[in-house]
């Protein structure tokens, strides 16, 4: 009996080193500017499982109405409020670099194409560290909280950065995990 308890506790303390190792080794490259936006393979499966897993969002149905909270402490406002004639959502988490740098390509984009689409940015948490480097950069694209989570917790959806075309109907046409590529953008925008 005691040698099976041993021999449980041998094993255990195995599989939490490995995962350990193996969170260590993919937070390091979350964590890093670069690390997510340049590997494409990782890119291509962050679409497949947004695609496969995100539910209640389907490309040409109307996009849902979500409660947003503006960054400077306004009222709430929706989505359909926001976004009456379609437009660009970018969903963001506070804690992301490459949502960061997702935020400064698409204002690349938006200046190199000369979109006149509204474009709206969606931060999951307090987004302190995300205006800070929109501020340092002369970044104008209005923040707001999604505080109720409903992107997550109704739609699945556990991607960030993801950026949501919407038409003018209020249908979705387009649905992306994106990197932090002003060409993604770009073609987004000249749909």
């Amino acid at each position: 009996m005691k040698r099976r308890s041993i021999t449980t506790a041998i094993l255990y303390m195995g599989s939490v080193a490995v995962v350990a190792i193996a969170g260590i080794a993919l937070g390091s490259m979350w964590g890093s500017r670069a690390g997510m936006a340049n590997h494409s393979g990782v890119q291509a499966g962050l679409q497949n499982y947004l695609e496969e897993n995100v539910h209640g969002l389907e490309i040409g149905a109307p996009f849902p109405e979500v409660n947003l909270w503006p960054a400077d402490g306004a009222p709430a406002v929706t989505t359909t409020e926001l976004l009456p004639h379609g437009g660009l959502l970018l969903l963001v988490s506070a804690q992301c670099m490459t949502c960061v740098d997702a935020v400064v390509a698409l204002d690349a984009a938006i200046k190199a194409v000369g979109d006149s689409r509204t474009v709206i940015l969606v931060c999951r948490g307090e987004p302190a560290l995300l205006r800070t480097e929109m501020a340092g950069r002369s970044i104008k694209i209005p923040v707001y909280q999604d505080v109720e989570d409903v992107f997550i917790r109704k739609y699945n959806v556990l991607t960030q950065p993801t950026a949501f075309l919407i038409e003018s109907s209020g249908a979705l046409a387009a649905m992306k995990s994106v990197a932090a590529r002003q060409s993604e953008f770009v073609d987004m925008l000249t749909k």
